[in-house]
């Protein structure tokens, strides 16, 4: 949450959508939401779904798990961060896009 804090100017509200896992919602997440301009807003029981984020997570079981046999995580790490670094590069994968709009419930 600071990371994410620190890209955005400090006068920017920004909201902040998740799920209604209890770790999510701990005082000091509060706190920190609270001091720092961040709205906390959950998505209803068991509709995960909702939150935009979801649609990216098929494209990265499809383009990164799938049919892999990573010898430790070190390495099942650094594979999924070069699969951010080529989805957000400049030459959109089509198939990737795919997978997302097919995924998206909200906008």
């Amino acid at each position: 949450m600071r990371t994410i804090r620190m890209v955005y100017p400090a006068r920017q509200k920004l909201y902040w959508i998740q799920d209604n896992l209890s770790a999510n919602w701990t005082p000091d997440i509060r706190k920190f939401a609270a001091a720092n301009k961040i709205e906390l807003v959950p998505t209803p029981t068991y509709a995960s779904y909702l939150n935009p984020i979801e649609s990216h997570f098929r494209p990265i079981q499809e383009f990164v798990f799938n049919s892999t046999d990573y010898p430790d995580w070190n390495t099942a790490q650094r594979a999924l961060a070069d699969y951010i670094t080529h989805r957000n590069g400049r030459d959109h994968d089509r198939r990737i896009a795919v997978l997302e709009r097919k995924h998206r419930v909200a906008a």
